[in-house]
């Protein structure tokens, strides 16, 4: 007897995202009801900016390492 498939839980999203979806069909282009400025706006919003980090010095390589 085959194997009943669970129906997968709805994933959990922002209020400010709720209805959002996205797809790629099958030429690869990605379909989405919502504008890239739209998320973008969002991510502004509610995504922390990244410090900027600190140089790290690259060490040369010895010859056995190589």
């Amino acid at each position: 007897m085959a194997k009943k498939r669970k129906s997968p839980e709805p994933s959990r999203v922002h209020p400010d995202l709720k209805g959002f979806s996205i797809d790629v069909d099958a030429l690869g282009e990605i379909r989405m009801n919502r504008s890239l400025e739209e998320i973008s706006q969002f991510l502004k919003t509610h995504m922390p900016a990244e410090e900027p980090s600190e140089p790290v010095e690259e060490t040369p390589r010895s010859e056995e390492e190589e």
